[in-house]
């Protein structure tokens, strides 16, 4: 019953990755053909978006409409939202399609996390977790080369419609191969089961969804991630009005949002247990920071273009290292997990080896250029630990949640990992801009100084045609920047390591029987 059931989930899991990075590759072109290049950046935004704000619903939908309704209906949705895609006349139409992609996409990528915990036992499941750690990579990995490779031969749109066949494949064996076990529930669970037997399905949601707690929580999460997002695209300024506008917007809606959860609403969407006990928030920290400090890896070939000059190809395989390092990581922590049962001594071992690929690359200026093998070495630390982390964490979170919390407890995470890439890829960005326009200003002066600064700031390939004292002052200035830059994540995976080390061990059973809260902690969450 098992792999049969995880290799169904896990189909889906592949399509949901191949899909983010595919489109990616098509932006370009799928700007041109509508005319609307100013508006490219909305085809992955209104995907990130949705997929972010619906991730911690699907959670609770799971638990009262089933795993297999949900997963059933959220190919349904990522399905409608390809076809969509395939048939837009307009660029707000396609838009509009990767918007309901993205919300399937949130029922179909933390689907491999939930499904694997109803079927295996705790020390087990970090090797299935590393397997789809394996698959969603594949996936992630082939999808720029695929989407490539059919616009050029077919057009864009060939892409989207190539989608509809693996995802058909993908509901099918959801449909015939997923059987998921009848697991323990508590009495209270089943109290709320015999008290809406036999209602109408709009009084099933209305009373267990939290719709009001829903709606608020997303309207905060999208105003939040959108806030980020126009940042980041349209190089606004911290102090511009719109953004500390819809940030205080955000701030209000969340402030609301616990407020309803804590004294209004009778099943919350997020139990406030999640936010007030250190064994859930230690955890939730943890993820935001790592995913927050993979900003490292995005602006990493700003400085292997500008200082190295170094061509797109040479720079793809200097990647290629964090990639083997990922995936061998992740699968010797789940063998160790399994033989061990102990987890929060690797977690701090992961974190700490975290830290030293950007403290190995602060090290690197304009003037202090690094070899060929400390290119390829520095990353594979931060693929050691990043990976290693993200697969002891989820085992941890499975270990202090139980069956009960477990669905909204990953829907979380998925939610907290969206946002923690936003939010870095964007804050730290503008940081970094910051600082290289003061040292860009401290280098190039003369009558065309402001537009040489915002060419070099704009557009990497044009450093390369600027005069020779210009290209140097580009060079030592980014430089400078992203040296910066890598100091401010050492400092963030070390406030990780804190965190890390005031994980709460527990024992890790080799038994599938539901994980119950300590004493401790009832006594805390009735307190």
């Amino acid at each position: 019953m098992v792999l049969p059931s995880v290799a169904a989930v896990y189909v889906g899991l592949m399509i949901a990755a191949i899909d983010s990075t595919l489109v990616v590759s098509l932006i370009g072109p799928i700007s041109s053909s509508f005319g609307a290049s100013d508006r490219a950046f909305w085809i992955s935004t209104s995907y990130m978006l949705s997929l972010g704000a619906c991730s911690p619903i699907y959670g609770r939908l799971s638990d009262i409409f089933g795993r297999k309704s949900c997963l059933l209906w959220a190919t349904i949705i990522f399905g409608l939202g390809t076809g969509l895609c395939t048939m837009s006349p307009t660029m707000e139409f396609l838009i509009l399609g990767r918007a309901v992609q993205g919300i399937g996409a949130a029922g179909l990528q933390p689907a491999s996390a939930i499904v694997t915990n109803d079927l295996i036992p705790l020390r087990r499941r970090g090797m299935y977790h590393a397997f789809g750690q394996l698959v969603y990579s594949f996936g992630f990995a082939i999808g720029g080369p695929v989407g490539g490779f059919l616009n050029d031969w077919l057009g864009w749109r060939a892409a989207f419609t190539m989608q509809i066949p693996p995802i058909l494949l993908a509901f099918f064996m959801i449909l015939f191969f997923l059987k998921l076990p009848n697991l323990p529930i508590t009495r209270e669970q089943h109290a709320k089961e015999v008290e809406m037997k036999g209602k109408p399905l709009y009084t099933v949601i209305w009373t267990r969804c939290d719709p009001l707690g829903t709606t608020v929580m997303v309207a905060a999460v999208v105003t939040m991630l959108l806030t980020f997002s126009l940042v980041s695209v349209y190089d606004l300024a911290w102090s511009d009005v719109k953004v500390w506008g819809l940030l205080l917007i955000a701030a209000v809606l969340f402030a609301f949002f616990v407020l309803i959860e804590a004294r209004w609403t009778r099943e919350p969407i997020m139990p406030m247990r999640f936010m007030t006990q250190w064994s859930y928030t230690s955890i939730f920290l943890s993820y935001f920071i790592i995913s927050t400090t993979q900003a490292m890896l995005f602006y990493l070939p700003f400085y292997l273009i500008v200082v190295m000059e170094e061509s797109t190809s040479e720079i793809g395989l200097r990647f290629l290292p964090i990639s083997v390092a990922t995936l061998s990581s992740a699968f010797t922590v789940g063998s160790l997990l399994r033989r061990t049962g102990q987890y929060r001594t690797m977690a701090i071992v992961m974190t700490i080896l975290s830290a030293l690929s950007p403290a190995w690359m602060a090290t690197w200026t304009a003037k202090n250029r690094p070899s060929d093998a400390s290119q390829f070495l520095a990353v594979v630390p931060a693929g050691i630990g990043g990976s290693g982390l993200n697969t002891i964490l989820m085992v941890a979170l499975f270990a202090v949640a139980g069956q009960q919390d477990s669905a909204g407890a990953v829907g979380l995470v998925y939610l907290i990992r969206t946002s923690g890439v936003i939010v870095g890829i964007s804050a730290l960005g503008s940081i970094i801009q910051k600082i290289l326009i003061v040292e860009l200003n401290k280098r190039i002066h003369g009558k065309h100084a402001d537009q040489i600064i915002n060419l070099i700031r704009k557009n990497l390939n044009a450093i390369a045609t600027l005069p020779s004292k210009q290209r140097q002052a580009a060079k030592e200035s980014y430089g400078i920047a992203l040296q910066s830059f890598q100091i401010i994540i050492v400092g963030l995976s070390l406030l990780n390591l804190v965190i890390v080390f005031f994980i709460k061990e527990r024992p890790l059973s080799g038994r599938m029987e539901p994980q119950r809260p300590t004493n401790d902690e009832e006594q805390e969450a009735q307190s």
